[in-house]
């Protein structure tokens, strides 16, 4: 199973701005779990994984992280990130 996991903060401009973005992409990726983690609320998944800056996305492959990107993407470098390895 892979998931794409999105830590943000809701105060970070970027991450209110990729937002829409993961939403949008997550729509194309119907075999893929999509998850969003906000520092306010999840500050135990940030710990657990690492996370020390806003936006971080993280794709897993059975529950193993096979990489992780600091920063927003685009609609296209997203599905790429996801592509690379989802073949």
């Amino acid at each position: 199973m892979i998931k794409i996991l999105k830590f943000s903060s809701k105060e970070c401009t970027p991450c209110i701005a990729y937002a829409s973005i993961f939403k949008s992409v997550s729509k194309d990726y119907k075999n893929i779990e999509f998850i969003s983690y906000d520092a306010d609320e999840h500050f135990e998944m940030f710990e657990k994984y690492k996370v020390r800056s806003v936006p971080v996305t993280i794709l897993e492959v059975d529950n193993k992280e096979v990489k992780r990107k600091i920063g927003i993407m685009s609609i296209k470098d997203l599905k790429e990130f996801i592509d690379e390895t989802n073949k």
